[in-house]
């Protein structure tokens, strides 16, 4: 499931953000690998790298992560990551980045600043909305992310546009 996902989203930056023809199959793919992946979760929970593996991990939460047609299951994993996160089993950025899509999700602003748009223009990416900025960056170092205007520039490096982090 993760050789489509990323094959997918790859397809989509190569096309610099603007071929909906592409975006069109990341969705596809995405519902196939949700359609896949959901039953499991709600049969066993999230898969812990202890069971998994740590290359396992990785790939099952790319796929929450990339579970946004299912807001309300990113939802449900998310405590589970953090207890995960808690007993020193995972990285805080996979909590952070989950939170923030749970957080977008529910209208709310972000709280670790992992979430951009595309300028309607297309020219450039602008940060979605997030929560206390002027805090943000001490917010990120608790949950081992790098400083923002790091995290901008490679942002920047992958999708070749400019990065706007004022609100």
């Amino acid at each position: 499931m993760v050789k489509p996902d990323q094959a997918a989203r790859e397809a989509v930056a190569k096309s610099g953000f603007q071929s909906q023809d592409a975006l069109k199959k990341m969705l596809a793919v995405d519902a196939k690998n949700l359609a896949a992946f959901k039953p499991i979760i709600q049969r066993q929970g999230f898969p812990k790298p202890s069971q998994v593996g740590v290359d396992g991990f990785k790939a099952a939460f790319l796929l929450i992560q990339h579970a946004d047609l299912d807001p309300v299951l990113q939802s449900q994993v998310l405590p589970q990551l953090v207890a995960l996160h808690d007993q020193g089993m995972i990285s805080g950025s996979d909590v952070a980045l989950l939170t923030d899509r749970v957080l977008r999700a529910q209208g709310k602003p972000q709280r670790y600043g992992s979430q951009f748009d595309q300028d309607t223009d297309g020219s450039s990416m602008k940060l979605q909305p997030t929560e206390d900025m002027a805090n943000l960056d001490k917010r990120r170092a608790a949950m081992d992310l790098p400083p923002m205007v790091d995290y901008a520039c490679m942002m920047s490096a992958y999708t070749g546009k400019k990065i706007k982090l004022e609100p």
